[in-house]
């Protein structure tokens, strides 16, 4: 399957089976997508992307570039 276009693109998964999170994380992979974050529940996807957004703020003010 081509992964045309989902290279640059990141993703996170929500679910509390860990089986499901490993086979959705293949699937991700085999359409291009690299970046892949995991979360077992609502709380912890929310403190995940808290945690995405204050890194990516705090690179963004030492003037790192973000691609």
């Amino acid at each position: 399957m081509s992964g045309a276009g989902f290279e640059s693109m990141k993703a996170l998964i929500v679910e509390n089976n860990a089986h499901m999170r490993s086979l959705l994380r293949v699937l991700l992979n085999s359409i291009g997508i690299k970046e892949i974050a995991e979360a077992a529940n609502g709380q912890a996807a929310i403190d995940s992307l808290r945690e995405r957004k204050s890194a990516a703020a705090q690179r963004h003010d030492q003037g790192i570039q973000l691609g």
